[in-house]
């Protein structure tokens, strides 16, 4: 990717990116879905890629600054002020060039976690057992030889991974 793109317009590459992978997931095996929400689970996110680059900033900068002084103490200086700026902020020069190699908020792995969910059914039941109550009650109709809730059959279409995105980035 250039380093021309804009904020906004990478944001839109990469919201159009998980709309591509989960159109994928959507008609993908159930395990091909839990492999890859294991791998959002070990997804490194934008907020952690950078303090990691700033913590290694300032440690590197100390070697040329303890042996040589002087200017050199400026590098440590640099990424130190970028890391508390980063820390009270929420944002610091270095994020968009690290956004630019294509790392995700958390929140927008989080959106792409959920909607996958969503495909999967993890959510389809929840409109029918929403109270604690609900769910005593069903256990113990199921207990004294009721029939179990149904479960549900994730059945996904085009419009489910639609519906999934837009209530995950609303």
């Amino acid at each position: 990717m250039t380093t021309t793109i804009s904020s906004s317009r990478m944001d839109e590459v990469i919201t159009e990116q998980m709309r591509e992978r989960l159109h994928h997931y959507a008609c993908s095996t159930p395990r091909l879905l839990e492999e890859r929400l294991c791998a959002l689970d070990s997804e490194w996110d934008l907020d952690r890629v950078t303090t990691t680059i700033y913590s290694l900033g300032l440690l590197l900068g100390l070697f040329p600054a303890a042996m040589a002084g002087g200017w050199w103490w400026a590098i440590p200086v640099l990424f130190a002020t970028c890391l508390v700026v980063h820390t009270l902020a929420g944002w610091s020069p270095g994020m968009p060039v690290v956004r630019r190699f294509g790392f995700r908020t958390s929140r927008e792995i989080n959106h792409e976690r959920y909607a996958l969910k969503a495909i999967r059914g993890d959510f389809q039941r929840l409109a029918f057992v929403t109270t604690p109550q609900d769910r005593e009650e069903i256990a113990r109709f199921e207990g004294e030889g009721g029939p179990p809730a149904p479960e549900p059959k994730p059945e996904p279409h085009i419009e489910t991974v639609t519906e999934a995105l837009d209530a995950a980035l609303k």
